[in-house]
């Protein structure tokens, strides 16, 4: 199968749906199918798998929001417009992605969404005529809906099924303010009748999203989400007298409640005298809301509590996930993948998280993990101390989650499901 991607990267902040993203394309290389990806916005910063790519970016990302904020940019020279659309400049840029915020990016949203109707008509103009020089594809494969605006364009030669990915884009939309969100909302549906079919990594996802979209639920195939298991390890069994050690690994901002956590170590520390400490990897997202967590550790005189390790390259991870004694990302949102989840149940740890989103879904109704109510902390701080309290029954779910991660969200399975919704799109294409 020939298969182009267009993917978005996320400037340096490692981003969950790139590694989904570029571990499926790897495997799909493996197996014989021609893939060609296509970046936009940024380079992809990638954790493991390399893919065979275009070293160019399109769409780039800071040229984008000078089309979109400065009058008469597109009158720039394209030389200068090359530069500024350079790898080296955009992974520059990229350091800044703490900036973009989904309340500060309507008008840029509602630009791309309407694609070549917006203000980025050129850039787009520019991207079809490269896709159009390739061969032509079996099908194209777009990576999030808020790119759909590309759809009408990015076939090139009539026939060439389109598919989409679903991959949390409902919480950005949701953050959106008036009346972009109701804007973006309206072209997001507009735009998803040129799309043959979504792929999303979840069934609680899917109606999410065909709500959202306004399209039949049989329109979107679920694809689940997958990682490679190999390289991670068990954490060596804790010493009498040791601090049991909480892990968050994720982006640091309110969506992934990393307040919640710590509220939930205060009563564990101060109401309940356990001797237990969290340790967080990742980018803060948002400086007030780090220093919010900074002063709540602060006033609550847990800082030989709390450890800050910054950001991890895959072998930092490993070693990170082999400190911990379970893992914890108590998200406000309704996550949509839990790579990091599946991550630490490749190490064979036990996951604590939000009964909602695709964690029931990924820990199988609590026989792989432990659920508990979204945003209650004295629920988290509970199941946190039933973790302590039993810790051989802990160690059987950590088991159970190393079974299940690599069985049913192995990339294998996800590529085998991605090449089914691949054919079924362009079986779906054929008919129509």
């Amino acid at each position: 199968m020939r298969i182009v991607h267009l993917v978005a990267g996320a400037g340096q902040m490692y981003c969950g749906a790139c590694a989904r993203d570029a571990a499926l394309l790897s495997e799909l290389s493996r197996r014989g199918h021609d893939v060609r990806v296509v970046q936009l916005y940024t380079p992809m910063r990638l954790d493991r798998d390399g893919v065979a790519d275009d070293t160019a970016v399109y769409l780039g990302g800071v040229s984008l929001y000078l089309e979109q904020t400065v009058p008469g940019y597109n009158l720039v020279s394209g030389l200068f417009r090359g530069f500024l659309d350079s790898p080296a400049v955009l992974r520059w840029a990229g350091q800044f992605a703490v900036r973009t915020q989904p309340e500060t990016l309507g008008p840029m949203t509602v630009a791309m969404l309407s694609g070549s109707a917006g203000r980025q008509r050129e850039p787009i103009a520019r991207l079809q005529a490269f896709l159009n020089s390739l061969p032509q594809p079996d099908v194209v494969i777009i990576a999030n809906s808020l790119l759909s605006g590309l759809a009408p364009h990015v076939g090139g030669k009539a026939g060439i099924p389109i598919v989409c990915g679903l991959m949390g884009e409902d919480s950005f939309i949701d953050r959106l303010p008036s009346p972009y969100r109701e804007q973006a909302i309206d072209l997001l549906r507009a735009n998803a009748s040129a799309i043959d079919r979504f792929v999303a990594p979840s069934r609680d996802h899917a109606r999410t999203m065909a709500a959202l979209l306004d399209v039949p639920i049989e329109k979107i195939v679920p694809v689940p989400a997958g990682i490679r298991a190999d390289g991670f390890r068990p954490a060596p069994s804790r010493q009498r007298g040791e601090p049991y050690v909480i892990g968050y690994l994720s982006s640091i901002d309110q969506r992934k409640g990393l307040d919640l956590l710590v509220d939930a170590l205060r009563i564990l520390v101060r109401d309940v005298h356990r001797n237990v400490k969290i340790i967080v990897a990742g980018k803060p997202l948002n400086e007030a809301y780090w220093k919010e967590i900074r002063a709540k550790v602060d006033a609550a005189w847990l800082d030989d509590r709390f450890e800050y390790v910054g950001e991890l390259d895959f072998a930092g991870k490993v070693a990170f996930l082999e400190r911990c004694s379970v893992f914890c990302v108590p998200s406000r949102i309704a996550e949509s993948r839990g790579i990091a989840a599946m991550e630490a149940m490749a190490a064979g740890l036990t996951v604590v998280a939000p009964g909602n989103g695709v964690y029931p879904e990924l820990l199988r109704e609590g026989t792989a993990g432990i659920l508990f109510e979204p945003e209650g902390v004295e629920e988290l701080a509970s199941a946190l101390a039933w973790a302590m309290d039993n810790p051989e029954l802990t160690a059987q779910i950590g088991a159970n989650a190393g079974v299940i991660v690599r069985s049913k969200h192995s990339v294998e399975t996800m590529a085998d499901a991605a090449v089914d919704a691949y054919e079924e799109a362009i079986r779906a294409s054929r008919a129509g």
